[in-house]
């Protein structure tokens, strides 16, 4: 089972959801697409998106190298 995610996590990534939120729309009005349930559908799952990668690369940031550097051992005979 995986760990749970830190609060860093949680702050970074509602943090991103609602700037991606700003810009995405800020972006779909200068390209003239009208508002409607489909250009909504399209913020949401764009900026839930963006959020979840954010989330999950601070996550990745604060996990221990999971390969430590091992020196070769020689060959016993």
């Amino acid at each position: 089972m995986s760990d749970l995610p830190s609060l860093w996590s949680l702050l970074v990534s509602t943090l991103m959801f609602f700037l991606s939120v700003w810009y995405i729309r800020r972006y779909l009005d200068e390209q003239d697409i009208p508002r409607g349930m489909t250009r909504g559908m399209l913020v949401f799952t764009l900026a839930c998106v963006v959020s979840w990668v954010s989330g999950a690369l601070v996550d990745r940031m604060q996990q221990p190298a999971t390969r430590a550097f091992v020196a070769e051992q020689p060959a016993r005979h």
